[in-house]
């Protein structure tokens, strides 16, 4: 799956549009010094810590959660550059 999601990810394209989300929340809130931030939802244990390995060259920080639910959650507390979000999720889904 790592192996996929490597393949997958065109790593000019992500380095662009991190750099882009980046530079946008720079301009607005021109204090901030932290690294692009992202959202994994997903029910699937096995695929989060795959997400985030991927993303981790690209100096992401990553938090993963397990549902929809606790996603609402945590976007109402916190803003994200990046949700990555699985859409056939049991409950709340991505839909």
């Amino acid at each position: 799956m790592l192996h996929w999601l490597h393949r997958h990810l065109q790593r000019p394209a992500v380095l662009s549009r991190l750099g882009e989300v980046t530079s946008k929340s720079a301009n607005r809130r021109k204090w901030r010094t932290l690294p692009p931030s992202a959202l994994v939802v997903d029910d699937d244990p096995d695929v989060a810590p795959l997400v985030m390995a991927a993303l981790e060259p690209y100096s992401v920080s990553c938090e993963a959660v397990p549902d929809g639910a606790t996603a609402l959650a945590r976007l109402r507390a916190q803003r994200y550059d990046l949700i990555i979000l699985d859409l056939a999720m049991h409950g709340l889904s991505g839909f």
